[in-house]
């Protein structure tokens, strides 16, 4: 008997030779991201990543390009904690950001207890974005990246069946993400 059947869900840092990759296209919906702070005035910029966010990470580049300085801090895990400390580091960088995107949702709501506490108004001193737009961040107005995970898991469950009926699985392009724009985003004046 041969292996079972698998399909990876995840960035292209999840990537498996061999396996049938499910992703959305967060490099482009990181860029998009960039690039809508760059219209709206941002000219200094903080981002909090983690070891496996470089589709993400290089987005933003992308997208921000010679807008301004991008300030990159590096976290060991993608947590709240790990992006409220990254937040009062990159608050110390010169210039000082108006604008942070968080690589996750959890990072930046990490991002916005740091900036409360540091007496900072979001978005008026700084704007501040997430990744993902998890389920709840709605409620807290975080300006995030929408990342469709119910319909990459109808896919890969899809991409499962055919696979178990003995077709051979091809790998689907990335599903588009899309920009959900809130309350702790503004234009600089």
């Amino acid at each position: 008997t041969g292996a079972a059947p698998a399909v990876v869900v995840g960035d292209l840092d999840a990537r498996v030779e061999g396996l049938p990759l499910v992703r959305a296209d967060v490099g482009q919906g990181a860029a998009d991201l960039a690039a809508h702070l760059a219209a709206q005035g941002h000219r200094s910029l903080a981002v909090i990543t983690w070891p496996g966010a470089s589709e993400r990470l290089e987005g933003v580049r992308r997208g921000w390009g010679r807008t301004g300085p991008v300030h990159a801090f590096e976290v060991p895990t993608p947590s709240h904690i790990n992006g409220e400390t990254a937040a009062r580091a990159a608050q110390q960088a010169a210039p000082r950001p108006d604008a942070v995107i968080a690589l996750c949702d959890e990072l930046a709501l990490g991002v916005l207890d740091a900036a409360a506490f540091l007496g900072l108004q979001v978005p008026h001193d700084v704007s501040v974005a997430g990744m993902d737009d998890l389920p709840g961040v709605d409620a807290k107005g975080l300006s995030s990246v929408f990342v469709p995970y119910r319909p990459m898991g109808d896919l890969a469950g899809g991409i499962l069946a055919t696979a178990l009926d003995g077709t051979l699985a091809q790998e689907p392009p990335p599903l588009p993400t899309s920009l959900a724009l809130r309350h702790t985003t503004a234009a600089r004046g």
